[in-house]
């Protein structure tokens, strides 16, 4: 990375340096790298974190940084596994701008007490 490699660029086949270290054998260390030095999580990258093996540790990273976890279909990957603490993961974010938005606040990702709200529905449960 310091050599100049492009935390958001393409490795072929639409495949991105996060979507390579979510995807099979997890990184979180590089997962945590390649955030901190600008790359973005989209829905792919959420679907391929939940079928890491790291105890949803890549998981956790990705969804602190994702932009539009309410509208991802990333769910369908711990459903399809039977993995209930990733579908309480995935769907955090969603009850939080169900709860958010009742409440008259803006979204989520926007709003410092929407994201202690989260934060608290994290260390919850």
């Amino acid at each position: 990375m310091d050599a100049g490699a492009d935390p958001t660029g393409s490795a072929g086949g639409n495949w991105t340096p996060l979507g390579c270290a979510v995807a099979g054998a997890t990184n979180p260390a590089l997962v945590q790298m390649l955030l901190d030095r600008g790359a973005v999580p989209d829905d792919r990258d959420l679907y391929l974190a939940c079928f890491g093996d790291d105890d949803h540790a890549s998981l956790r990273l990705l969804l602190d940084r994702a932009r539009n976890v309410a509208e991802s279909t990333a769910l369908a990957a711990p459903i399809s596994t039977g993995d209930l603490e990733g579908v309480r993961l995935l769907l955090l974010p969603r009850l939080a701008l169900e709860v958010c938005g009742k409440l008259g606040r803006a979204t989520l990702r926007t709003t410092p007490d929407a994201q202690r709200y989260r934060a608290e529905l994290m260390r919850s449960t």
